[in-house]
């Protein structure tokens, strides 16, 4: 192996362990009001209203969205399973998408807000205990109705967890990118 691809190597690791513990900071601080100054992401739809009361601290509360979140995945699976055309299937595919993108950004996430973050945290939580990167991706993961086996994949490095939801043609890896053509890129 060459010294070149060894660095290549070593970066994209190193990205991948980046990766998790930026969205973990991003998830895990308390909500603050952002300033109409700031710039402001596309797809409103899947953002949280900055302005919004925060979450009570209620294990409870979170259960009963969790089993809200099953029944309407559920609900889906049920659709899909009756569905009689390959348009119908699409339709319900796309509207499946749809709900889970919206269901992590604007309403587990949100209840994760002020846990604390601790390099062993295995919290299954919000707010009550801390949690680690990894366990904070595959906690989110399973919530969210993935079928993960949550402490072992926490357990792995970003890159193997990963590996293990995707395939490598859906997999982009950046090196010495402008942090515009990164985010160009991603989206």
């Amino acid at each position: 192996m060459t010294t070149l691809t060894s660095r290549r190597i070593l970066v994209a690791f190193a990205l991948c362990a980046a990766l998790p513990s930026l969205l973990l900071t991003l998830a895990c601080t308390s909500r603050k009001v952002r300033s109409s100054a700031q710039a402001q992401l596309p797809a409103p739809e899947y953002r949280v209203d900055p302005s919004a009361t925060p979450l009570a601290n209620d294990a409870h509360e979170y259960r009963d969205l969790l089993a809200k979140l099953e029944s309407e995945r559920a609900a889906l699976a049920s659709h899909y399973r009756e569905a009689t055309s390959q348009t119908e299937k699409d339709r319900i595919v796309s509207q499946s998408r749809s709900a889970v993108v919206r269901t992590i950004y604007a309403e587990i996430f949100p209840n994760w807000y002020g846990t604390g973050w601790d390099f062993n945290g295995t919290t299954e939580v919000p707010r009550q205990g801390k949690i680690a990167c990894g366990y904070f991706v595959t906690t989110v993961l399973r919530d969210a109705g993935w079928k993960v086996q949550r402490a072992r994949l926490a357990q792995q490095a970003s890159e193997n967890i990963v590996l293990s939801l995707t395939s490598e043609p859906y997999i982009k890896r950046f090196r010495r990118v402008a942090i515009d053509d990164f985010v160009r890129t991603v989206k």
